[in-house]
């Protein structure tokens, strides 16, 4: 039986809960299809040696999951752990690729305790493996050794970006040095060459994508994600232990992120249509740089040792003692905007490809974006009135809005995905506790949202770390979704 060289994603249904949430959604990558040799030990290898961009998306590849399991019973979860037990669990690129699955699919599941600790086995594993080919196995299982330093390129880069993606989208300080020298580069490894991505069914037309310049602004964008990780989530850098020389190092990184974007190739620029990878690399950009700024507004608020043991900055003598506080308005200034920015890209996606398919990125700014506009002034204002046709159409201004949209998006995909349900759950406690007043219409999302889109029993399904964006201040940064979820639970019931 043929096995595709690409992912068909096809989701159809419908939604009693509004049209405005979510609409039948489909993507097509490619149309090629070839025998399987030896599927079950050969799959990954092949998927990352034939697509190496879509390995650095392996979120998508998760969600595959999820819907072939609901489909098929469990055998295509139960994939990755059949590989891992064929390879006796020592280091190869099977399993480098299983545990990046199987750590990404369990976070998809609001199992994150778990799905965090496989993803840096993964990098001690990509340490560990032979940046070129063991001949004898090459020849043993058919494969030409361009095909391995393919796979094993596209495997190195697949597992950094997925650690350091998932440090700061959890908010975690654990490292995992990658420690792999030897590899080619991608534009040795790669050719660059200009593909077809059609959006099938939803369109049949073509659109110009070039996977080999995608995959290179990928890992430089993770690159920067790493030295954002060092500065904001790791303690003890003298350089950056005072209010001025912390804040300015934060507005040097910004300007660095800000660097990458204007400097992007044309083919990489956020225009439409485009392949929902660039989409993507658009969302983790806004995502994280949000990140950015709203720690840094943690970090400059803070006033005592952290649980963690991360001391306070210091603030010289002669500063104005309102410095720190400034700098931390500040901070939340620059993200507001991104904010909406955020919520017209989520407007975009949900409006061409429903929110039936939910790609990692619109998962994560989602919930960075819901955290930072709850910290906005203006949206806790009664006298802001926003309506639902404040964010159909052009540019969003307003953070009213804005969260309308977010929020619409979260609800949308909570349907489909577990941690969308809980994050959404999250920003209701949150809103509820802070008593922001919103609009009608953000309104009644939050009572659908109590009322249907969240049951009691949920809360045994999550086991998540997932920060909370718009607590800001001391030990509250690490009160996770799971202790969150508990004590407002219970204080509702």
């Amino acid at each position: 039986m043929p096995f595709p060289t690409s992912f068909h994603f096809s989701w159809h249904g419908s939604t009693q809960r509004g049209d405005s949430l979510r609409k039948t959604s489909s993507y097509k990558v490619c149309t090629r299809t070839k025998p399987a040799p030896t599927f079950a030990r050969r799959f990954w290898l092949t998927v990352s040696a034939r697509l190496r961009v879509y390995t650095l998306s392996m979120m998508l590849l998760s969600r595959l999951m999820l819907k072939i399991e609901s489909l098929a019973g469990n055998i295509f979860t139960m994939r990755p752990i059949r590989l891992w037990n064929l390879e006796e669990g020592r280091p190869s690129l099977t399993n480098i690729q299983a545990l990046c699955v199987l750590g990404l699919e369990s976070n998809y599941r609001a199992k994150d305790r778990l799905g965090l600790t496989l993803i840096p086995i993964a990098e001690r594993f990509d340490n560990e493996v032979s940046a070129y080919p063991d001949e004898r196995r090459c020849v043993a299982q058919n494969l030409s050794k361009r095909d391995y330093l393919r796979a094993r390129v596209s495997a190195h880069w697949m597992v950094k970006c997925t650690h350091v993606i998932t440090r700061i989208a959890f908010m975690s300080g654990v490292i995992a040095d990658s420690r792999q020298s030897g590899l080619p580069s991608i534009h040795d490894t790669f050719e660059d060459k200009e593909e077809p991505w059609i959006g099938y069914p939803l369109t049949t037309t073509p659109v110009p994508y070039r996977p080999t310049v995608y995959l290179l602004q990928r890992c430089r964008l993770a690159e920067l994600f790493e030295e954002m990780h060092s500065l904001i989530l790791t303690s003890g850098d003298k350089h950056n232990d005072t209010v001025r020389n912390f804040s300015g190092a934060v507005d040097g990184l910004a300007a660095k992120m800000q660097h990458w974007l204007r400097h992007l190739p044309t083919e990489l620029e956020y225009n439409w249509p485009m392949c929902i990878s660039v989409w993507e690399l658009h969302a983790s950009y806004l995502a994280f740089l949000m990140c950015l700024h709203v720690v840094a507004r943690t970090r400059l608020l803070q006033e005592d040792v952290s649980p963690k043991g991360q001391p306070p900055l210091s603030v010289s003598g002669e500063e104005d003692p309102n410095f720190r506080s400034h700098l931390a308005q500040e901070n939340l200034t620059k993200a507001i905007p991104l904010a909406h920015r955020s919520a017209e890209i989520l407007r975009d996606f949900r409006e061409r490809y429903g929110l039936k398919i939910t790609p990692a990125w619109l998962l994560q700014l989602q919930a960075v974006a819901a955290g930072v506009l709850l910290l906005d002034p203006e949206l806790a204002n009664p006298t802001v009135i926003s309506s639902p046709q404040a964010s159909e159409a052009g540019t969003i201004t307003s953070s009213a809005a804005a969260f309308d949209e977010v929020f619409r998006c979260l609800l949308g995909a909570g349907v489909e995905v577990m941690i969308s349900r809980a994050i959404a759950r999250m920003t209701y406690h949150t809103v509820l506790e802070q008593r922001i007043v919103l609009s009608r219409s953000t309104f009644n999302m939050l009572q659908l949202m109590s009322d249907t889109a969240w049951r009691p029993s949920d809360m045994s399904l999550v086991n998540s770390v997932f920060p909370n964006f718009a607590t800001t201040k001391g030990h509250e940064d690490d009160v996770r979704m799971t202790e969150l979820l508990e004590k407002w639970e219970s204080i509702e019931i």
